[in-house]
């Protein structure tokens, strides 16, 4: 894939029909994963745009506070909380991707029926969503956490439960897996239609793109002209499934710190990445971050 500016891109080139705006390139940090895929556009052969790909959020916590990038994707909770405890000097600029939690059960095992069932992500976004819906979803499971999704995995394929709670991609790689391994395993709820019963509102936000709040007006520009591409890119990826798998192997799976493109292919439709602004999806926002006790998130979200 080339990176071919858009009409919309190039209109920003040009102000009051004569000036041109100016742009620099980029400095972004970003964890791997789903959020990494949203900025393929900014990683791909003649981008001159600098993306640094981390595992885990530590590196993320530690930059949001020193600010040496121009732009950081990190999870929403963590960037806003940072920035409302003075801790950081980032505002939240866009949301990218959004909730992809899901119910996954081996066959004939359902949320209502007694045992248990396993978790991941206690204490953090995993567990206040959950705690959220599963009312609705008439679960009477006994809640067993662990450390990450992976250890769910394990448990489902190892048999040693029959109902999990998992996340895209990896969901789909676990499923993949079973299926090798002679097991069935099938998704039994969609965790984001409950939250939408439950809120009225159609997603929470996960991973977003945080900017310095008194970023210069070329990096303002740059930024706002790069998220147009990622919207652009990832319309394309919806419109052309095909897409995706080129896109992937283009940057590298391991550069995205994914499994395959394969699976990001199986799995793309239930990932839900979206690069939304943030002054656009601020009922949404402020709705998930009620969940951490933040009650006005205005003033850290980028106008």
């Amino acid at each position: 894939m080339k990176k071919i500016l858009s009409a919309v891109v190039v209109g920003l080139l040009l102000l009051n029909g004569c000036t041109k705006v100016k742009l620099t390139d980029l400095k972004v940090l970003t964890p791997a994963g789903a959020p990494a895929i949203a900025l393929i556009p900014l990683m791909i052969e003649n981008s001159e745009d600098e993306v640094v790909v981390v595992d885990g959020t530590d590196v993320i916590s530690a930059e949001l506070v020193k600010g040496d990038y121009d732009a950081i994707v990190a999870p929403v909770n963590l960037g806003l909380t940072l920035a409302i405890k003075g801790n950081s000097d980032y505002i939240l600029y866009g949301v990218l991707t959004w909730g992809n939690l899901y119910v996954v059960a081996n066959e004939g095992a359902t949320l209502d029926q007694a045992g248990d069932m396993a978790l991941f992500g206690q204490a953090a976004v995993p567990q206040k969503i959950w705690n959220t819906v599963k009312s609705s979803l008439g679960s009477v499971r006994n809640e067993v956490y662990y450390n990450a999704v992976a250890d769910v995995q394990l448990q489902l394929l190892t048999k040693a439960m029959d109902i999990g709670l998992m996340a895209e991609p990896a969901l789909s790689a676990t499923i993949a897996k079973a299926k090798t391994q002679g097991i069935t395993l099938s998704i039994v709820a969609d965790v984001q239609e409950s939250w939408k019963t439950a809120t009225g509102l159609d997603n929470y936000p996960q991973a977003g793109l945080f900017i310095k709040k008194d970023a210069t007006k070329e990096v303002k520009n740059s930024v706002k002209a790069r998220f147009i591409e990622i919207q652009e890119f990832l319309a394309s990826m919806n419109s052309n499934p095909d897409s995706i798998v080129s896109s992937v192997e283009e940057v590298g799976a391991q550069r995205l710190g994914i499994a395959s493109a394969a699976i990001i292919k199986t799995a793309w439709d239930r990932m839900n990445v979206e690069a939304v602004l943030a002054k656009d999806a601020k009922d949404e926002i402020q709705a998930f971050m009620d969940l951490f006790g933040m009650s006005d998130i205005s003033e850290y979200i980028d106008k």
